[in-house]
């Protein structure tokens, strides 16, 4: 089984993640079932090295694909602050009441940058995985940012 998965680098909060997932199922098996999910990771490095993994959206949708074939579909997913409002553990931008709360941007640094001096680093990571038949599964895992519009981009949208 080949997977392969496209999607951009950089999206905005309330966007869309839209990821074409491309599979050649070369073998005997049938791929039964198709799992996507966004998680963010938190890693803490003020003090120690913790990391914190949460689940920020996901999707299983009905989709097989059949012995032989090779299967094509674009998916969208949408990571919200609504959608989780009830999980503990997640690192948000803003007030835990206020509206202009969001999930927590992607941290940006330099190579070569020291990490401690952040004091927490936020990435995100779309994860596809394939499960087939009898078989055992295949699964895929692309960073990717999750930011704020530069302001000159809302102020030209408004």
């Amino acid at each position: 089984i080949h997977l392969s998965v496209i999607l951009l680098q950089m999206y905005y909060h309330g966007e869309p993640i839209e990821v074409t997932v491309h599979i050649n199922n070369n073998t005997s098996k049938v791929v039964k079932k198709i799992k996507l999910c966004v998680d963010q990771i938190t890693n803490v490095v003020l003090y120690q090295l913790d990391k914190y993994a949460k689940r920020v959206c996901s999707e299983e949708p009905n989709d097989t694909v059949a012995p032989n074939s090779t299967f094509t579909k674009v998916y969208s997913l949408t990571p919200t602050l609504e959608d989780n409002r009830q999980k503990r553990g997640l690192a948000l931008d803003g007030k835990l009441k206020h509206q202009d709360t969001n999930l927590a941007s992607s941290t940006m640094f330099r190579e070569g940058q020291d990490k401690e001096v952040l004091g927490i680093i936020v990435s995100y990571l779309f994860k596809v995985k394939v499960i087939v038949s009898r078989a055992g599964e295949v699964s895929v895992e692309v960073p990717f940012y999750l930011m704020h519009p530069k302001p000159s981009e809302v102020l030209k949208t408004l």
